[in-house]
């Protein structure tokens, strides 16, 4: 039996990761003592590949919704480098909404 709840299926959400949709995270969701759920990654081989995936799925408050719980699914694609730092305490925690910044056009997400 498995007690672990499910990863929300993927979609495209209410939000790209563009400039709009960035700006839209923080209004709609409180990511004060939000948590990291779960960190899905997916590689394909072969000659039509688009290279790593990355899915963080985050359990954060919706503000216009008495804070009620929500995950959030960030569903990064053509991931080029990726680099976890964890802490032994608290690693899943964020205290800080995500960051993007864009560097050399590539979009780099802390969390």
């Amino acid at each position: 039996m498995d007690l672990v709840p499910p990863v929300p299926e993927r979609s495209h959400g209410p939000y790209a990761l563009d400039a709009d949709g960035i700006a839209a995270l923080p209004a709609r969701y409180a990511f004060g003592d939000a948590c990291v759920r779960r960190v899905v990654l997916d590689q394909e081989f072969g000659p039509r590949t688009r290279g790593r995936v990355a899915r963080i799925v985050i359990d954060a408050r919706v503000v216009a919704e008495d804070l009620r719980w929500e995950p959030v699914c960030l569903d990064l694609t053509g991931v080029q480098h990726l680099r976890m730092d964890e802490s032994r305490h608290f690693s899943w925690v964020l205290y800080d909404p995500p960051m993007f910044t864009h560097f050399d056009g590539l979009m780099r997400v802390d969390l």
